[in-house]
């Protein structure tokens, strides 16, 4: 009978044992959930680390400009009325590319000359709308005034950018991406139907 009740204490035991193992390894701490600000400052800096190494590669192996290949990165979601605006423009100036018919900068760094870094700073979110800082970096230092805002809605579990808003500076009054890209296809439709 001592011999049934030590192989009954061995298995309990080892029961108990094997259980407390499996249970640990399945209770592992969780992650902290990212608060909105978080996530979507989390976005917009992953967007910006990618999109600044491939502005710079831009006419190495890619004739692509970067702002279009933006476009089509799947781990990056634009708004259908972005994308679509910018289709448009980018397919103008490749058809007359002998003139200034689009955009003259670059949407995403709002230059013709974008920094080698760029930091997201203050990051708001309201009624499910964020809205983005962007600082380029000069001298290995932030700049204080932000060069563009990036404004972004929740896509799924993700985030999707919907404008891009530009600071007034000299005689240039306050100014955003989609409301640029629609003057310059206007523009175009009212030139074309001049000639």
């Amino acid at each position: 009978m001592s011999c049934s009740r030590t192989f009954l204490r061995f298995a309990v035991g080892s029961f108990l044992l094997l259980t407390a193992v499996s249970l640990s390894a399945q209770t592992k701490p969780a992650r902290a959930k990212l608060s909105p600000e978080q996530s979507c400052k989390a976005y917009v800096k992953k967007f910006y680390d990618w999109y600044v190494v491939a502005v710079f590669n831009e006419f190495g192996k890619h004739q692509t400009p970067a702002s279009e290949r933006a476009l089509k990165r799947k781990q990056f979601s634009f708004s259908p009325e972005l994308t679509t605006a910018l289709k448009a423009d980018f397919a103008a100036s490749a058809a007359d590319p002998g003139y200034i018919v689009g955009l003259d900068f670059d949407p995403f760094t709002a230059s013709q000359d974008p920094y080698r870094k760029y930091i997201v700073g203050k990051v708001t979110v309201d009624n499910g709308t964020c809205v983005a800082s962007v600082h380029g970096v000069a001298n290995g230092k932030q700049l204080q005034k932000y060069d563009l805002q990036a404004e972004l809605k929740p896509k799924a579990d993700s985030w999707a950018f919907t404008n891009f808003f530009y600071p007034a500076e000299g005689t240039q009054k306050k100014d955003n991406l989609l409301s640029l890209l629609k003057r310059l296809a206007d523009d175009r439709a009212t030139s074309s139907l001049s000639h």
